[in-house]
């Protein structure tokens, strides 16, 4: 095997390659071409990092990663990313945002959560439910509401909701934005409450799905290293 070196010349990173600790990640197109983009930001962190194992066995895992996603995904696009997890070893890992999204919805059984489609390098989300966004909100970790929710939530129990699930989201994905826009209940045209969910960035999508994984039915995801993702609340 070689070392990834092609008549001598460094590999070099792509040009809109993200850095991430301890890794690299570039969001491509969901196509057969994007195979050979992949192995270059493959190769080029095994560069990086100095790494002594065989650039062309990365290559080739990488290759059959791509084309496996072009082949059974869903979406337009692929986040391609190298970690180091060790002295000596790597993860190399090919993600279709929107149906590792959709699955851990469906884990949850999110009545109401939108359907998530590929909109150029985000995914975007619609509106749900204000009783599925307090759902959503708990399983991430946010305290639990000091009251019932009611039937048809009035304007500031929505607004509570809605801040506190972006709140929620914000913690479980280290700093990721989500945005939101409350819709209040319509007494003329009789249209109850909801939230719309803006786009998120695919790294951030990434991030919620491994929050929602993590997270069991009934039991919110948790990690004690954060403090309460729950907004402040004014005192009276």
């Amino acid at each position: 095997m070689g070392d990834g070196r092609q008549g001598g010349r460094r590999p070099r990173l792509p040009a809109r390659a993200a850095s991430i600790e301890p890794g690299y990640s570039e969001t491509l197109p969901r196509e057969r071409e994007t195979a050979g983009i992949a192995r270059e930001l493959v190769r080029a962190a095994l560069d990086r990092w100095c790494l002594p194992q065989p650039a062309d066995d990365a290559a080739v895992v990488v290759t059959e990663f791509v084309a496996n996603a072009v082949d059974h995904a869903k979406g337009r696009t692929v986040r391609v990313t190298v970690t180091l997890t060790g002295a000596t070893c790597i993860r190399i890992s090919v993600v279709d945002g929107v149906a590792n999204l959709k699955s851990a919805v469906r884990l949850h059984g999110l009545d109401g959560f939108p359907t998530p489609s590929v909109q150029g390098l985000t995914i975007a989300l619609g509106h749900t439910p204000v009783e599925t966004a307090t759902i959503l909100g708990t399983l991430l970790g946010a305290d639990p509401l000091p009251y019932e929710l009611a039937e048809v939530p009035d304007f500031p129990e929505s607004q509570e909701v809605m801040e506190r699930l972006g709140t929620a989201v914000k913690a479980v994905t280290n700093g990721g934005f989500l945005d939101t826009q409350l819709h209040p209940y319509c007494e003329q045209c009789g249209h109850l409450p909801s939230i719309a969910l803006g786009t998120l960035k695919l790294d951030v999508a990434v991030r919620l799905t491994g929050a929602l994984r993590q997270a069991k039915p009934g039991q919110p995801w948790r990690n004690e290293a954060r403090r309460s993702v729950h907004p402040p609340r004014e005192e009276a």
